[in-house]
């Protein structure tokens, strides 16, 4: 397994957390972002630059690790307080404002108005989105907005001095824009890669989720066949379709013999089995542009597109000899065979409605039933065993 499907299978069940535990990602997160800055501090502290306010950034230096050490010991207290519920909006509350007032105080050491306070004000509130509630993301976003807003204000009017960390004469320097491009990207860097990274593994998730529940929403969960509603949507689109180019679609509806007899002498586990093994059959036994699904209780209806009637009677008598071979293991591992009946209808005869087609399919069924079953009947002729 690759790196980044490790990666994405640790954080797979990420939007399932708790308020906490989401919020011990964003803190670790920060802390990551914060060792980053506190980088650019120590090498400018050993080897600064002449674009540096050295003054300010040794008059700060214990600023960024009384930072840090406060995010450890909320990451510490978040741990203790994973498992309580009442801890569990107040953590993200007070999680994200810390995370959004750093930002907001680093922003302002290194300059508001710049790509790096951009990117962040862009991609932090659809990280949070993604991750609490509205609320708690418009309350930390609007905090931050304020601040960033009398910030700038402040600076601005002369108040106090614009992006601390530089020399002022550092932004009417032309020599000193490479140096300048070099910080912000080294600034940006790490929020870049966090918010875009995580929010591409959010949306993984998301379109996965999206998957699965379409997939539950369109299948049978005992046969893993199309449910009801499913394999109808099916038949109203092989109808529209084909009734533009008059290509014939056919329907074969098949009902389990006696299945409620098994159920009654063997129980509903047998009687489930017995309904996968049909459904299995008839997976193996049907073309692949065929499409089949449980139509309700023992009943299974096929849609055979661009299907004449005398194909669609040689396919159900296929399918009703492989289920008629096929056989279900009761408790004491004797086999029961299981068989079925088969009504076809076709648009040749009914026409492109769906329900005259389907009700056609079904009064052939009930004759297959009432002649004797485990047999195939259709307008053309009964095949019997």
């Amino acid at each position: 397994m690759g790196f980044s499907n490790r990666i994405i299978r640790h954080f797979d069940d990420v939007l399932d957390w708790t308020p906490v535990r989401k919020s011990l990602l964003v803190l670790v997160i920060l802390i990551v972002i914060l060792v980053h800055y506190w980088a650019f501090q120590l090498y400018q502290m050993y080897f600064p630059s002449k674009y540096i306010n050295y003054d300010f950034l040794m008059g700060t230096q214990w600023g960024l690790p009384l930072i840090i050490f406060l995010g450890v010991l909320l990451i510490y207290f978040g741990k203790r307080l994973e498992d309580k519920d009442w801890a569990q909006q107040l953590f993200a509350y007070l999680s994200t404002f810390y995370y959004s007032i750093t930002l907001v105080i680093l922003g302002y050491v290194i300059g508001l108005s710049n790509m790096t306070t951009g990117l962040v004000m862009a991609g932090a509130p659809l990280f949070g989105f993604v991750l609490f509630q509205r609320k708690i993301v418009y309350a930390a976003f609007s905090t931050a907005t304020v601040m960033i807003l009398a910030l700038s204000t402040l600076s601005a009017y002369g108040y106090i001095p614009y992006a601390p960390l530089f020399k002022p004469e550092f932004f009417y320097a032309f020599k000193a824009r490479p140096f300048y491009l070099l910080c912000m990207i080294y600034f940006a860097l790490p929020h870049f890669v966090t918010i875009f990274g995580f929010c591409d593994l959010f949306f993984i998730r998301w379109r996965q989720r999206e998957r699965n529940i379409h997939h539950i929403s369109i299948t049978d969960s005992l046969t893993n066949l199309y449910n009801r509603r499913a394999i109808t949507h099916c038949l109203e689109n092989a109808l529209a379709q084909n009734a533009e180019l008059v290509y014939p679609v056919s329907v074969v509806l098949l009902d389990v013999d006696f299945f409620k007899k098994i159920n009654d002498a063997h129980g509903h586990l047998i009687g489930d089995k017995a309904l996968q093994v049909v459904a299995a059959t008839l997976q193996s036994t049907l073309r692949k542009a065929d499409q089949v699904g449980r139509y309700g209780g023992e009943e299974f209806l096929i849609v055979l597109s661009q299907t004449e009637l005398e194909q669609a009677v040689i396919i159900a008598e296929r399918c009703r000899v492989a289920i008629s071979n096929a056989y279900v293991s009761d408790e004491q591992d004797q086999r029961l065979q299981v068989t079925a009946s088969f009504g076809v209808s076709c648009s040749e005869q009914c026409g492109y409605q769906l329900d005259k087609i389907v009700r056609q399919a079904d009064k052939y069924l009930y004759e297959a039933k009432h002649q004797g079953r485990n047999q195939v009947v259709s307008i053309l002729n009964t095949i019997r065993t």
